[in-house]
């Protein structure tokens, strides 16, 4: 299995290097190809206990597959979940209003929504930084018990 795996990737490389003006959805596929025969490692490899990334694989949860799969082995590995057949990310239920509410105190446009849902504590930092610097007042360094604010 592994010269299997090291010829595909070798192969990978030399066409990479020989097609790098081809279309992007040959690269994906070369990817999509890469990834499955490092699950098919991982899932013959006995010690390997860990099948999750095979597993999602299978059940569609990176997008549809260049081709279509072994049965008995989506079977074995899937069981009787539920195989993704529509764009995975159509799945994620709407999130926008939520973080909207959670850090409307620093809102000012529609990218801070957006910097605070993939990086919220960064984002925080950012946005308390950005409005010390635009009121003057530092809410980190106020008295708790007073509210009264150093000079």
């Amino acid at each position: 299995m592994n010269s299997l795996l090291s010829k595909a990737q070798n192969n990978n490389e030399d066409n990479n290097n020989e097609i790098k003006h081809n279309s992007y959805k040959y690269n994906v596929s070369l990817a999509f190809v890469q990834l499955y025969l490092e699950s098919i490692q991982d899932l013959l490899d006995i010690e390997s206990k860990d099948i999750r990334i095979f597993k999602n694989l299978l059940k569609g949860e990176y997008g549809k597959l260049p081709g279509e799969p072994n049965e008995e082995i989506v079977k074995k590995v899937v069981g009787d979940e539920k195989i993704i057949t529509c764009r995975p990310a159509d799945l994620i239920p709407p999130e926008y209003d939520k973080f909207k509410g959670e850090m409307s105190e620093y809102y000012t446009s529609e990218e801070d929504v957006l910097s605070y849902a993939m990086f919220n504590e960064v984002a925080i930092n950012f946005f308390k930084w950005r409005l010390a610097n635009k009121s003057g007042i530092d809410k980190e360094l106020a008295e708790k018990t007073n509210g009264v604010y150093p000079v």
